[in-house]
């Protein structure tokens, strides 16, 4: 069981509740319950009867669902959907971390080649904040959200609900520490979609995680058919008033185990968890690329967080478990930020900025080999050049002469460039020098002490001298 309604609400011991008096940080926003629990009822029984396994049910389901609640009546007189009960729903704030990334670093062709420079970038991809299966495995990463979402308030957010206690889960899990044991996970494979990557080799120009206290509720229904007894949950958000816009998230059945291969994930409509990524490639590969290696880290991503499960009777454990036990969340890191954030608002601006300096410098790259395959004394002025540029799967073509093209590529490299020096975040760039002032600092302790040890180690002619 998750979660149990109002007062007699037990939460596992990773789903604990967190404290309903204060918030752990103010860098956390909460999007208010929009959607009301009779609403939420209402739109949650055709996906109940549609799961109980009959035929009857299924098609009172289906046209529940297509022709709205004013035929229930109807149905439960002709004794459609009595064997499907609900036995409880409760009300909670789900935990998301959704996150911002730039990265850069080399990456080789999988069937061999020279090195050549990367650039990724993601945009509001999602970790859970808390590592409780099969919870944790749901995307919050989709659902549009307000810019100005207000901060998390207990006293406030949690009496929302005339008739319902809503239930906070705490935030356990820390996004970097994740994000550093998904860097094991990749020097595993190395291989992405045809291209192999070091993640030791890459280097975060920006990392940013954004705390938020998501509105969901879970529904506990029970089948008593014959000898088909059992219970499942239904997950709904509750950001909307509108129902059509608020997912039911569904368990695979254990029909779906009869036709022999396990299915991809707990949920029949899981949603992504990395919905948008960008890779710039410095070089063209010298044979295309099967799929978009984009593509390829977006669905290797997806299975990592939401791991497909192994048997119908068993739940596996989030990757994010051990990184809640074995780390805990500094709220006081700058690369924590609120929603509602300026700091938010200018990595957008930074990012947007940044895609257009990769762009060109990716451009000049490819001119750059071009150029030393032509050999030395070659007029690029007399030169045609055809510039094909490859970004997230699509491919683009400029063409001219080469020493035009090269010189307007530098001239936009070089505006590009300065635009972004004045559009990098205060705090970033107060983070660099934090962490170039450590690293002076350690660097002079570790040159005094091996010149204490030098002293140490002198013969006591040398000391005499000194």
């Amino acid at each position: 069981m998750l979660l149990r309604a109002r007062t007699a609400l037990r939460v596992p011991r990773y789903a604990r509740a967190a404290s309903s008096s204060s918030s752990p940080s103010p860098k956390i926003c909460a999007v208010p319950f929009r959607l009301k629990p009779n609403a939420a009822k209402e739109a949650m029984l055709p996906m109940s009867l549609m799961l109980s396994g009959k035929p009857g049910n299924l098609l009172y389901g289906l046209a529940l669902r297509f022709f709205g609640s004013g035929l229930e009546p109807m149905g439960r007189e002709m004794g459609l959907g009595s064997s499907v009960e609900m036995q409880s729903i409760a009300a909670a704030y789900w935990p998301v971390w959704r996150w911002d990334m730039m990265a850069e670093g080399p990456w080789t062709p999988a069937h061999g080649g020279e090195e050549s420079p990367a650039w990724m970038t993601v945009r509001e991809a999602y970790i859970p904040g808390n590592p409780y299966a099969p919870l944790s495995y749901l995307s919050f990463s989709i659902p549009p959200l307000e810019d100005d979402l207000p901060a998390y308030n207990p006293g406030r957010d949690l009496n929302q609900l005339r008739d319902m206690d809503i239930v906070p889960v705490d935030f356990t899990v820390n996004p970097f520490a994740t994000l550093e044991k998904l860097k094991d996970v990749i020097k595993r494979q190395r291989n992405m979609g045809g291209m192999k990557v070091d993640p030791d080799k890459w280097k975060e120009s920006l990392l940013a995680a954004y705390p938020i206290y998501f509105p969901i509720y879970i529904a506990e229904y029970v089948i008593n058919s014959g000898d088909n007894k059992r219970s499942f949950q239904l997950i709904m958000d509750a950001h909307s008033e509108d129902t059509g816009k608020c997912r039911v998230s569904v368990p695979n059945p254990p029909e779906v185990w009869l036709k022999g291969a396990p299915p991809k994930n707990y949920f029949v409509n899981p949603a992504p968890s990395m919905p948008t990524m960008t890779l710039i490639l410095g070089a063209a590969p010298a044979q295309p690329f099967q799929q978009s290696p984009a593509e390829v880290a977006r669905i290797n991503y997806d299975q990592w967080i939401s791991p497909k499960p192994e048997s119908k009777n068993e739940i596996r454990s989030s990757p994010t478990l051990s990184v809640s036990r074995d780390s805990s969340i500094d709220w006081d890191d700058p690369r924590i930020q609120a929603w509602n954030s300026v700091e938010r608002e200018e990595n957008a601006e930074y990012i947007e900025a940044a895609f257009e300096v990769q762009k060109n410098f990716a451009a000049i790259s490819n001119m750059a080999h071009a150029s030393e395959q032509l050999g030395e004394g070659a007029n690029l002025k007399e030169i045609d050049f055809r510039l094909t540029s490859w970004e997230d799967g699509k491919t683009t073509t400029a063409s001219g002469s080469m020493s035009d093209m090269k010189a307007s590529l530098e001239e936009s490299l070089a505006k590009s460039t300065a635009e972004l020096a004045q559009l990098k975040p205060q705090w970033l760039q107060e983070l660099e020098k934090s962490k170039k002032e450590g690293s002076a600092a350690e660097t002079a302790e570790v040159g005094q002490g091996e010149g204490e040890k030098v002293d140490g180690d002198s013969t006591p002619a040398e000391k005499k001298d000194m």
